[in-house]
């Protein structure tokens, strides 16, 4: 198994009560870009008969156009997958703003570690970096049926102001490069690898089981809860019915059930319904442990302005880049100064001296055919690719806790406690001088 609402980030210090991890804001439901007295109201779970979606996320009168002012007429065909090689023609459908919902959401992984606890630990430092890379995304979803997924903090596997676009008329998506002037095509089953392996890989899909969980609610929505089960794992879903959402509700689902290996197409994804939260849990992990990862959504706003440049699918003038993905440059995640930052005095130094160490910071060898993270007193500083090694230069001399993991959480080592400067590596033979990190 190979393994932007814009919003601005507060260096806070500490959350009481909180895992440690990807943190997020507390959850809220807000009304930016509205007109007055316009507001995402919790609802009643939607039935069939409620299927009519206007612009403005009411009832409309049955005289609608594809526009989005009402969709009462003809079932459009059935979504088309998107295919690797495809020449896209420019998405000119839409050439006017529109209205829908904005989602603020997390990647929140499991089993992170503290730091070391160590007199040099500069805790008021650590929890600011930690949130600079907690895994948020900012989701929009239109009632014109389109879909946008922008990564926003560090230490996810795209780089901040790069997007995943979606259209209800495509199965599959696009990834847009942070300058908007490149994309990918990314087929149906490409999802899993493109976040987990930063390949475009195309991975089975299964139709996926389906088992009802009750109700609950979040966010003030009433929501349903849904378990799943692929190959791969199990995906706990928790939907909330948002006309608002229109016909871009249901591009949320698909994107979040074709990470677990399931097929996009699935009729849990065709109703006006938003999906707030995701929980996953991989075959052959460790579940009861906290193995997996979770997506968390912790605010919506109703929006009418969304641009219909930022939308369009793919958007206008970017070429397609058929056989590569953006990437975080270097590897790393933080500056060198930032790194430093994590202690508030050096410490002495063991001795001797590993022979392996580099003279400063850590060397990250990773010695396995997946892409993994490596974390430092909890905080993600670095993606080393597959039998790759990252010189991560900053990080002052001292003890500090470090983790290996992959991003989807399939893997997640057992955290240990090195001194810096050290060679820390995953996979591979151990030395007597360097334990095996994985």
């Amino acid at each position: 198994m190979r393994l932007q609402l814009t919003t601005l980030v507060v260096l806070t210090v500490g959350l009481a009560g909180c895992e440690p991890g990807f943190f997020g804001p507390a959850p809220t439901v807000s009304d930016a870009g509205a007109a007055p007295g316009a507001s995402i109201l919790p609802r009643p779970l939607a039935t069939a008969a409620e299927g009519m979606l206007t612009d403005g996320g009411s009832r409309g009168n049955g005289q609608g156009t594809d526009a989005g002012r009402g969709v009462r007429d003809a079932a459009p065909p059935p979504p088309k997958p998107l295919t690797a090689n495809e020449v896209l023609l420019p998405d000119v459908s839409r050439l006017r703003e529109q209205s829908g919902v904005a989602l603020t959401a997390f990647w929140r992984w499991k089993r992170v570690p503290t730091p070391a606890q160590v007199p040099q630990a500069a805790t008021n430092t650590i929890e600011p970096m930690r949130r600079l890379a907690r895994g948020q995304w900012r989701v929009q979803l239109t009632t014109a049926g389109r879909m946008r997924a922008s990564f926003v903090s560090r230490g996810l596997p795209l780089p901040p102001r790069s997007a995943l676009l979606a259209r209800e008329d495509r199965y599959g998506s696009i990834v847009l490069w942070p300058d908007e002037r490149h994309y990918r095509v990314l087929p149906p089953g490409t999802l899993r690898a493109t976040l987990g392996e930063r390949r475009a890989d195309i991975n089975p899909m299964s139709p996926g089981k389906a088992e009802a969980l009750g109700e609950g609610e979040r966010l003030g929505f009433k929501t349903r809860k849904v378990k799943l089960t692929s190959s791969f794992g199990t995906l706990q879903l928790e939907l909330a019915p948002m006309l608002e959402a229109g016909r871009g509700g249901p591009l949320l689902c698909r994107l979040l059930v074709e990470i677990a290996g399931i097929d996009p197409s699935i009729k849990l994804c065709r109703g006006p319904e938003v999906a707030l939260a995701a929980d996953y849990s991989w075959t052959g992990g460790e579940p009861e442990e906290g193995g997996g990862i979770r997506f968390e959504v912790t605010a919506v706003s109703r929006q009418n302005d969304f641009p219909a440049s930022e939308l369009a699918v793919p958007p206008a003038g970017a070429r397609q880049s058929p056989s590569s993905l953006p990437s975080v440059s270097g590897g790393t995640f933080f500056s060198e100064a930032e790194l430093a930052a994590f202690r508030s005095e050096e410490a002495a130094p063991p001795s001797p001296p590993s022979p392996s160490a580099p003279e400063v910071g850590l060397k990250a060898s990773n010695q396995s055919d997946l892409l993994l993270y490596l974390l430092l007193d909890g905080v993600p500083v670095a993606a080393v690719e597959p039998w790759g090694e990252t010189a991560i230069r900053g990080p002052l001399s001292g003890r500090y806790s470090v983790q290996w993991r992959t991003f989807l959480g399939e893997i997640i080592g057992e955290t240990s406690e090195h001194h810096l400067p050290a060679t820390v590596i995953y996979g591979g033979v151990a030395t007597a001088d360097q334990p095996d990190g994985g």
